[in-house]
């Protein structure tokens, strides 16, 4: 794999999704699936609920409304690659 664009020593590369052989070898996605990765979405979703609970109710309304627009603009591009 390569990356293209601007490239810095240390920069990793974040795959969202399996094409070629990876999309029909499962042997080939599971080395790539993270140990653990379940727990660490987890933390992370609660770490994000302690932070909106730390915030004013304005900034949570602006934080909702970005994850709204994020999910909107998820569910808009899977329907066009669909």
């Amino acid at each position: 794999m390569t990356m293209s664009g601007v490239q810095k020593p240390g920069a990793s590369t974040v795959t969202m999704r399996f094409t070629g052989v990876f999309q029909d070898d499962p042997a080939e996605q599971a080395r790539f699936h993270v140990p653990g990765g379940a727990f660490v979405a987890a933390a992370g979703v609660l770490f994000c609920v302690g932070l909106l609970a730390s915030r004013s109710l304005e900034q949570v309304w602006l934080l909702l409304l970005i994850l709204a627009v994020g999910f909107l603009l998820r569910a808009v591009v899977a329907r066009v690659e669909a």
